[in-house]
């Protein structure tokens, strides 16, 4: 089914890869993705985004499991979608230690909001962080996978800072082309760019490295290839794991204490 936005068949997906079909996709590092939005002419607009789970709270009720994906600057301008309540994320939102910022699903603003549509500048948690609603996006809008919110993604000041962190999570990107503009063409911008990367330190070496083959598919059959469906299933399930790994900790903690109880 064709993607329901304007100019959507110049939506295209990027990622590292082994195969034109996207088998081997993995995502970009930010310091990557940093590197492409500042030297590459083919886009109109080259967004960042990723996916996690978020335990949204409000005062006087219980938190409620959601997931959504934290998205750059551009994400919506690239979709050629605007909120219908509020505004979208502006540049300064990326800046790292800028306070975090949702949209929010119509289905989610109405269930957990009662459609108040002065509901842009309320406060909530977000993952017990402190976060600001600054709008809702249209109905039927849950853009790329069924998501129920969106936070503003907060980047490093600058290539070189994301270079020296090695704890930064990785990426998806998304652009929309230039008119006039084929894919090949803006494949091969984005690899040199990529291949004028310096090297990073040894320590970082490997996966953190510039990649081999840079695949650009449209963004349709990047999200329905068995493949890459395949590689979000992993993605989701690495996400489960490390759950899995804070309740154990959580449990562990809770028996030790509990034993300690025992013995007094």
């Amino acid at each position: 089914r064709p993607l329901p936005f304007a100019d959507a068949e110049r939506l295209l997906h990027l990622g590292r890869g082994g195969s034109g079909n996207g088998s081997n996709w993995q995502p970009l590092s930010q310091r990557e993705f940093m590197a492409l939005r500042e030297g590459q002419q083919s886009f109109e607009e080259l967004a960042a985004f990723s996916f996690d789970f978020y335990n949204l709270s409000q005062t006087g009720t219980a938190p409620r499991r959601l997931t959504g994906r934290a998205v750059s600057h551009g994400f919506f301008a690239a979709l050629r979608t605007n909120p219908a309540i509020g505004h979208a994320f502006a540049a300064a939102d990326e800046h790292k230690g800028e306070e975090l910022k949702l949209l929010l699903a119509d289905s989610i603003w109405r269930e957990e909001f009662g459609a108040d549509p002065a509901v842009p500048g309320r406060r909530v948690k977000l993952n017990g962080e402190m976060a600001t609603i600054i709008g809702v996006m249209p109905p039927g809008f849950r853009f790329p996978n069924g998501e129920d919110l969106w936070v503003n993604l907060r980047l490093p000041a600058s290539v070189e800072a994301a270079a020296a962190d090695p704890h930064l999570l990785n990426v998806e990107v998304l652009g929309l082309l230039k008119t006039g503009v084929s894919r090949d063409q803006a494949q091969a911008e984005c690899q040199t760019i990529l291949q004028r990367l310096p090297p990073l330190p040894a320590s970082d070496a490997g996966a953190r490295q510039a990649p081999t083959r840079l695949v650009l598919q449209s963004f349709q059959s990047a999200y329905n290839d068995e493949g890459t469906i395949t590689l979000l299933g992993i993605m989701l399930a690495m996400t489960l794991i490390v759950l899995a790994l804070a309740c154990i900790n959580t449990a562990n903690l809770l028996f030790v204490q509990a034993s300690d109880r025992l013995r007094e």
